[in-house]
Formats: structure tokens, sequence, C-alpha cells
């Protein structure tokens, strides 16, 4: 059967979505980027597309070039000369160079391969999935340390600290520098479009969780921070229970990435009734 790699059009919507639905443990921020949630239409803005691989009519392997230089590709294991020419061809004609290649471990190598990129800072991490049944059984514990609630947007100016020492710790890079403004412009962002919960003490915010995408099947939790000076004291589990007891009330489960060299993340995930996947990886590109 002949493959053949494509921009995606506006007919072809329904069936990435039912596509990327399937792959969601891996590929919710994929889902997200295009579809928001819950919209069956492609919501992509300019600078970003979509290719897809058809066989027979049906899609077999997807790639978002998103805006900022973000590359998103989901290939199911398969590589074939067509696919670095669409990709040669399409990264020529692009005013931006990719920034960073974001996926599965096997899909990132991959499509770094047919595409002749060679990243400057891989990170590394392992997939964690939950379904909608585990995460409406993922409890708090019996006495909570803190008092949890969903965040407001009131919450922000309480929050911008807490969402700075969590980039700092977890987030950036060696190459990366901690731009204040824009920290705060994404917290504003997710207090309006994500799911945020905190726990505070004395009225100070100590620990959150959120999501990070809300896809069509699972949400992709992330942004989970507590303080040092209150860490093994159960605020990171009573936050991200909270947190997948709101996911699940919308019927869905939860994917997460967590860094494979954080074993009390891993650790408190497991005991929540996450699984491991397999590896996930953010391949950063020289400026």
């Amino acid at each position: 059967m002949t493959a053949e790699w494509r921009k995606v059009r506006g007919e072809d919507a329904r069936a990435l979505r039912d596509w990327l639905s399937s792959r969601e443990e891996y590929a919710c921020g994929f889902a997200w980027r295009v579809f928001g949630e819950p919209s069956s239409v492609p919501v992509l803005g300019t600078g970003a597309a979509v290719y897809a691989r058809f066989e027979g009519g049906a899609i077999s392997g997807a790639v978002l070039f998103a805006r900022g230089g973000m590359v998103f590709p989901v290939l199911d294991g398969k590589a074939d000369a067509d696919a670095a020419r669409t990709f040669g061809r399409f990264l020529g004609l692009r005013a931006e160079a990719p920034s960073s290649v974001t996926g599965r471990e096997a899909d990132v190598v991959a499509f770094e391969s047919l595409a002749r990129l060679r990243p400057a800072l891989p990170v590394r991490y392992l997939t964690m999935s939950i379904d909608a049944a585990g995460a409406s059984r993922a409890a708090a514990p019996a006495a909570a340390p803190a008092r949890v609630r969903r965040a407001l947007p009131s919450d922000l100016p309480a929050l911008v600290p807490l969402q700075a020492d969590y980039e700092r710790e977890e987030v950036l890079t060696s190459m990366h520098l901690f731009d204040p403004r824009a920290s705060e412009a994404g917290l504003v962002h997710s207090l309006a479009s994500q799911r945020v919960w905190l726990a505070e003490v004395g009225g100070r915010p100590v620990a959150k969780a959120q999501t990070n995408a809300r896809g069509i099947r699972l949400e992709q939790a992330g942004g989970i921070y507590v303080v040092p000076e209150l860490r093994g004291r159960g605020l990171g589990r009573a936050v991200v229970a909270a947190l997948l007891a709101d996911i699940a009330s919308a019927g869905k489960g939860a994917t997460l990435f967590v860094k494979q060299g954080n074993a009390a993340a891993r650790g408190l995930y497991r005991a929540l009734g996450f699984e491991e996947l397999g590896p996930f990886r953010i391949d950063y590109m020289n400026p």
C-alpha cells in the first residue's frame, strides 16, 4: 500500500482527531494545540501546520509544526524517504528553524534523522498515564495537610512567585533564561483556560498542579510543584489528587511526563495509580 505525506486539510480534521485520540498518552499536547478542547475543528494559527501520512485513505502518522519552532512528530515507528522529502521541503520554506522537537523518544529520534537535525540539548522524561476510572479513585490523604482548592484568576498575584520557582527548578535548562513577563503571561493563560489547583497554608500558596493540555480523551497534567521546605508532608499528593478528581469529573483520564531521574515524583504518581509507559523527550536546538 502506497503511503503519501501531505498537509492536513479541513476535510481531514475528523480523521486526524480520531487518530490522535487513541495516542493521547504521549500526544495530548499535539491534540490540544490542533483542536483545543472540545473542538473538532482545527484551531491552528498562522505559521502552524500539520502534515500527515495517508495510507489507503487512513492516517498512519502526523507531524505538527507549531508556532515558535516547536515540532511534534507522531510517527508510530514508521519513517520513509517520502517523509524526509516532505519535511525537508517544509522546513526549507519556513521562516523559523525548529527550536525543539517534542514527543515519544523513538519518534523524536526518527524525525531528527529524517530532517537531518542535531539537538543541542536533549531532556529525557518518562510517560505516565491513568485512565478516567483510575483518576476518579486517586484519593487525597485522609487528613489534608493544607487547604486545597481550584485556583481563580484573582489568585494570580499570589501564584506568581510559586510559578517562578517551579520554572527555575523544573523547566529552565542551561540554554534558557528566566523571563518573568513570559512566566506571568503563561500563568494568566493557564488560569483562564486550564485546570489549576493549589494548596495553601496561612493563605499562602505552597503547592500547585494543573493541566497543560486538555485533549480529547486525556488531559495532560503538569506544573506540579511543592515549596522545598514543605516537601514530604503529603501536599503533592493532595493537590494532584484534587486535579485528577477534577479531570475525572469530565470523564477523562490523565497523562504526564516526569524526568526520568525524579524518583520521588515517579513514586508519587505510581501511588496515585499512574502507569509508566515509556520514554518521552524534548530536544532543544541551537538558537
